[in-house]
């Protein structure tokens, strides 16, 4: 049988052709490829080198690497029972072949004869990184422990594959199963491309009752709550309207939804994502907690007294750009307090504007949204709804790419004969100013079936072997009808800058000739949310706007009236969102730092962790049965690490304040930044940051955003990298 994932001549993968059952054999073969790499290395007789030794150690995780990311595209974009069952087998075969090399002795010893002499030998700075980044994998795969310590290690790794995949896939179910019928007097403020996607999942459910349906619809159908399936079964052939809870749809809707009992419907449907039978998440949360700490104990036995991890938050943020909880903790200390100060004092005012409007139940967290965009309205005349006329998917499209272009020098060309994951996916050529060729950008931006939700970025293919890195940006805006115009709110629009931000610093930060050091590979995530971030800042400049929004009827450009209006009411409310990260970042701290004798459940930890503030709740932060950015893999880099949107946004605002002085595309700083995104991580985060800036970073700019008059200050700690034993 030929295999695309094997037999594919040609530059970029086949989406088209790929099917579940190509993807075992092609994890055994990238096994084979990467093992008979190992085996040179050891059977070398020449003394070590870091040409002999080093180098091609690199290559090793190529092969795999390779097949991962593409089962990953189907894993989030294209998913099925079929493609999920996959999730455990094959995260088993990279961790065998993870273990097999750096817990492979003779591979140690030639790999720790280059790195005792690695001051000696005349390397550069990359070379220096790659050094690094493998002793890492060293150690953290267990090198350094007893014989029996690496079993019980590996034990610990293999289980927690296990507990990954049981809340990813009971988040996926349990997001079904939320699923409810709406009623036509609810839909009032719902959007004509929402309806439409609402009115497409009732006509799936209505197909998969068939006894002949298709698999994806019989799927979808069978996660569907029995109160749900009730209902269908009477509604015959008669049109409806279905929601299926995703966060970032949520958010758009609490702002404009009109029936508060349609608000408090969504809210609630996503918060109990992962907390019912047969779906919840209480049992491998408390697993993970469990091993994620026993984890840290057990690597803590090959590293001296001195430098041992206090526990799985302290072992995280020793990779990072923060580099330990105690700096991520002043950061906090310096905005939270007057953040929230605001924040409550605009929920007041928010509950005395709803009372004098109609609303005479207390104020709920699913009524802050809609009335903050009926306040805006009415004292500043701002309407996201209205702007929204102006922000249709292919002009915002346009706008970025116009932007980009600009901004980086580079020109985009859609080429529609790329084999993509799906028929709505946009695939971009690449090129820099000299016209030499850069990558492949995909632009997934639309909900389906099978996708998962929230909007991500990641790479399909690395720049190796002479193809090309292709990038994926991916959103979950509701499809409109055929025909129908996909308009885009402000939020999602700041989504798909950030998101595409991701995107580019993966297409440019290729330059190292060490793959393992391009994009994001090799960096913890407050620094590489860095890079996303700031290309959010450009999304509603004056400047910028003007260029792309336009009417979606006429035509007509966005008018002046209304960019003042949203520019006047833009920072009200708007302390939520560092809060809600700060909230989130409390959760997930606490729950990482947890003695696991002490973990009672996912309750206790919200509870224990909540901001002291009577209106904490008002910041709707995530519960951990469908926080997936901490448990959607064993070692996810957001694990004890979602504070790095906050680090990052200082980061992303002082980036940006160089472009608020000298000028939005300023030629000189926009080489400064492409060169940022270009190092990727061939260099330390704060080397690659000083380059850009000339000093460490600095506060000041996200404090003059948020209006915050508290003294500076500077995330100058070095890079807190393991040392060797």
């Amino acid at each position: 049988m030929s295999n695309p994932l094997i037999d594919n001549p040609n530059q970029t993968p086949d989406f088209q052709a790929v099917k579940p059952e190509h993807f075992l054999p092609a994890i055994d073969a990238a096994y084979d490829e990467s093992m008979a790499i190992v085996d040179e290395i050891k059977n070398c007789d020449d003394l070590p080198t870091f040409e002999n030794t080093i180098e091609p150690l690199e290559k090793t995780s190529r092969a795999m690497s390779r097949i991962f990311s593409i089962y990953g595209a189907f894993y989030s974009n294209k998913s099925s029972k079929a493609i999920e069952d996959l999730y455990t087998p094959l995260s088993r075969k990279a961790q065998k072949l993870t273990k097999e090399i750096f817990q492979d002795d003779a591979l140690a010893a030639r790999f720790k004869s280059v790195y005792d002499a690695r001051d000696t030998l005349g390397l550069d700075d990359e070379q220096m990184r790659v050094l690094q980044e493998l002793y890492s994998e060293f150690e953290e795969s267990g090198t350094l422990l007893s014989p029996a310590d690496r079993e019980e290690l590996n034990a610990v790794d293999e289980a927690m594959i296990d507990f990954c995949a049981q809340y990813t896939t009971n988040l996926a179910a349990s997001t079904n199963q939320q699923a409810f019928i709406v009623s036509p007097t609810e839909t009032a403020g719902i959007p004509e491309d929402t309806l439409a996607s609402m009115e497409e999942n009732f006509a799936q459910a209505i197909a998969g009752m068939s006894p002949n349906a298709k698999d994806a619809d019989k799927e979808f159908y069978e996660e569907l709550s029995d109160e749900v399936k009730q209902h269908l079964q009477t509604a015959g052939s008669t049109k409806g309207y279905l929601f299926v809870p995703e966060r970032l749809a949520i958010d758009t809707l609490l702002g404009i939804a009109e029936d508060r009992s349609f608000r408090e419907k969504i809210f609630n449907a996503l918060n109990k994502t992962g907390t019912e039978a047969p779906y919840t998440n209480e049992a491998p949360i408390r697993l993970l907690q469990e091993y994620r700490q026993k984890r840290v104990e057990i690597l803590n036995r090959g590293r001296p007294q001195n430098e041992q991890y206090k526990d799985y938050t302290d072992y995280a943020l020793s990779k990072t750009m923060a580099g330990s909880l105690a700096a991520v903790e002043a950061l906090f200390d310096e905005i939270e307090a007057p953040l929230l100060k605001r924040f409550e004092e605009e929920i007041q005012t928010l509950t005395e504007f709803a009372a004098e409007n109609g609303q005479n139940d207390p104020l709920e967290p699913w009524d802050v949204p809609f009335w903050t965009e009926r306040y805006k309205k009415e004292t500043w005349g701002y309407d996201s709804k209205e702007l929204s006329e102006y922000l249709e998917v292919g002009n915002v499209i346009e706008g970025f790419i116009d932007h980009a272009s600009e901004l980086f020098n580079i020109r985009f060309e859609e080429n529609k004969n790329y084999s993509t994951i799906s028929d709505d996916v946009h695939a971009f050529d690449i090129y820099d100013d000299k016209g030499g060729y850069i990558g492949i950008l995909h632009m997934d931006l639309f909900a389906r079936t099978g996708k998962r939700g929230g909007a991500w970025a990641t790479t399909y293919q690395s720049a190796t072997a002479g193809k090309p890195v292709i990038s994926a940006m991916n959103c979950n805006l509701p499809k409109p009808a055929a025909g129908k115009p996909a308009l885009v709110d402000p939020v999602q629009v700041t989504t798909f800058f950030h998101e595409a931000g991701h995107s580019l610093n993966m297409l440019l930060g290729t330059r190292s000739r060490y793959p393992m050091l391009h994009g994001t590979s090799a960096h913890a995530s407050d620094f590489t949310e860095q890079q996303a971030m700031v290309q959010e800042r450009w999304a509603f400049e004056r400047e910028v706007l003007k260029r792309y929004a336009k009417h979606y009827k006429t035509g007509a450009a966005v008018p002046d009236a209304l960019i003042e209006a949203k520019l006047e009411s833009e920072s009200f409310m708007a302390d939520r969102q560092p809060l809600l990260i700060i909230q989130n970042a409390r959760r997930d701290f606490l729950f990482h730092s947890t003695n696991p004798s002490r973990y009672r459940n996912t309750a206790d930890i919200h509870e224990k962790a909540k901001l002291d503030s009577p209106v904490a709740d008002m910041i709707r932060p995530y519960p951990l049965t469908r926080f997936d950015h901490l448990f959607s893999s064993p070692q996810s880099s957001y694990a004890a690490g979602y504070y790095s949107y906050l680090w990052a946004d200082t980061c992303a605002a002082d980036l940006f304040s160089f472009f608020k002085d000298a000028g939005l595309y300023d030629t000189a700083r926009g080489v400064a930044l492409r060169e940022f995104y270009a190092d990727g991580c061939a260099r330390t985060t704060h080397e690659t940051f000083n380059r850009f800036a000339g000093r460490a970073p600095s506060t000041s700019a996200f404090r003059k955003e948020y209006g915050i008059d508290t003294p500076a200050a500077h995330s100058s700690e070095p890079d807190n990298k393991p040392k060797p034993s």
